[in-house]
C-alpha cells in the first residue's frame, strides 16, 4: 500500500509538471462540492487550507486543490507548515512545481505542489 501511495504521488507530480504551469492560477474549476474533511495527522499541521478543497485525506495521504494562487506561494506555505511540524527537508526540486521530501522519526514525507492546466494541487504522503 505504501508503494502504491508513493507511486500515486510521484505520478501526479510528474503528470502535473508535464502539463506545465507554475505561474499564478485563476480558473473557474470549482471542486469545493467534492471536498472532504481533513484528517489527522494533517489537521494538526497548520496547513494552508484557506481557499483550498480537500479532495482526499487519510492517515497517510492528503490531496487538496486551489482555484487561485501560485505554486510558489502555496508551496512556501506548505513547506513552512511541514517544517514547523518538525520535519527536516532531505531533497527538493523546483522547476514547474515543487517536489520535496522530508524525514522525521524514521518516516518520509513527500510534498508535491503543481499547476496542471489551471488547477493548483498540493499532495502530501507519509511513507
Amino acid at each position: 500500500m505504501k508503494l502504491h501511495t508513493a507511486a500515486l504521488v510521484l505520478f501526479s507530480g510528474i503528470a502535473a509538471l508535464a502539463c506545465g504551469g507554475g505561474g499564478t492560477t485563476s480558473t473557474s474549476t470549482d471542486l469545493s462540492a467534492y471536498s472532504t474533511p481533513i484528517t489527522e495527522p494533517w489537521s494538526s499541521m497548520g496547513l494552508p487550507m484557506d481557499g483550498g478543497s480537500v479532495l482526499y485525506s487519510d492517515s497517510t495521504t492528503l490531496t487538496a486543490t486551489y482555484s487561485s494562487g501560485s505554486v510558489a506561494d502555496i508551496g512556501k506555505k506548505y513547506e513552512d507548515a511541514v517544517k514547523a511540524a518538525g520535519w527536516t527537508e532531505t531533497s527538493r526540486t523546483e522547476m514547474m512545481g515543487v517536489v520535496a521530501t522530508y524525514s522525521k522519526d524514521g518516516k518520509t514525507l513527500s510534498l508535491s505542489v503543481t499547476d496542471a492546466g489551471g488547477l493548483l494541487s498540493a499532495s502530501l504522503s507519509v511513507l
